[in-house]
């Protein structure tokens, strides 16, 4: 991107984050924003920077990292929260929460249809459902996107955490 765009996309979105708060949280929202870079710098520097970058691995951590923690909660609960619940809840509570539950906990196991059986789907399938739960109920009582995306960072950086 080109200084111009980068300028122009960091205008917009400061024009959108003045457009969606008031008063009473533009300073939060502001300071948030303002320390992002400097987020971004610590993890890259003092997360990454101390794994040896030599190693084909580090770099399969590293986008592994980005990946699940970074740029797959936002996705997910955008379509999931966003998309599904939010559209079915106006209609049913209940046909809100089990289509958005079902539809989460599918998707995080369809590439193993043809190698298990139908039983053991089944069982890796209940092992999203509390997940599921779980982030939709936080939408509802968060009332925005954002609860949920963080709270599925945290449970995919534990879990990537924990894998080793």
């Amino acid at each position: 991107m080109t200084f111009f765009g980068s300028s122009a996309n960091d205008a917009a979105f400061n024009a959108w984050l003045t457009d969606v708060s008031d008063d009473t949280n533009r300073g939060s929202i502001e300071g948030i924003n303002a320390m992002m870079p400097l987020v971004a710098i610590l993890v890259v520097f003092g997360g990454f920077m101390s794994l040896n970058q030599d190693l084909p691995e580090t770099w399969t951590v590293i986008f592994g990292v980005i990946g699940t923690v970074v740029l797959v909660p936002p996705v997910e609960e955008c379509f999931y929260r966003g998309l599904i619940f939010r559209n079915l809840y106006g209609k049913s509570r209940v046909l809100g929460y089990i289509a958005s539950i079902l539809a989460f906990s599918m998707i995080h196991i369809i590439g193993y249809i043809g190698a298990y059986s139908a039983v053991e789907l089944l069982m890796a399938c209940l092992q999203y459902l509390p997940a599921g739960l779980c982030l939709a109920w936080s939408y509802v009582r968060g009332g925005t996107l954002f609860t949920p995306i963080v709270i599925h960072a945290a449970i995919n950086f534990l879990t990537i955490r924990h894998m080793r």
